[in-house]
């Protein structure tokens, strides 16, 4: 009997748990997007991976005035001529992240969000760029700023 009470402490006591501190500030990082057309629609679909040490992010669905009424702030800037410029006309607002809920005991939330931008088309209307690219943050529940994450170039080829 005892040699399995000594077989269980070594495993207890030889192995070593690893706690990993997040801090509360969220940290964001660019994956990839996807573009794809349909019944005249440009879809641009965004992915990042998300860290937030004590993991409140998102919104209910009761939050709806400001600071609370957005959480993911995206600007897009079309390239002309090799130069980056930020297109005024794209208006970013009412972006939400859902609310996950309580994480239990360990607060970290680890997720891979995506964002689906959508552009109408037509044979009179044609969306106006071949190449841009996003940049984006989010605030959490405590309103704290993420860092700024950049997009690759995103190739748009309408024909």
């Amino acid at each position: 009997m005892n040699k399995y009470l000594f077989i269980i402490m070594l495993f207890l006591f030889g192995c070593e748990v690893e706690s990993v501190d997040y801090p509360p500030i969220p940290n964001i990082k660019y994956q990839d997007t996807k573009v794809s057309t349909n019944e005249n629609i440009l879809k641009i679909k965004l992915s990042f991976y998300l860290i937030d040490g004590d993991g409140d992010i998102g919104l209910t669905q009761k939050d709806v005035y400001p600071p609370y009424d957005a959480n993911f702030f995206p600007v897009l800037y079309s390239i002309e001529n090799g130069e980056m410029k930020i297109d005024t006309n794209f208006i970013a607002d009412r972006y939400r992240i859902p609310y996950v809920g309580d994480l239990g005991q360990d607060n970290t939330l680890k997720a891979k969000i995506s964002v689906d931008f959508e552009y109408p088309y037509s044979n009179t209307y044609i969306f106006p760029y071949d190449s841009i690219i996003y940049s984006f943050y989010i605030i959490d529940r405590a309103l704290n700023k993420s860092n700024i994450a950049w997009t690759d170039t995103i190739i748009i080829n309408m024909q």
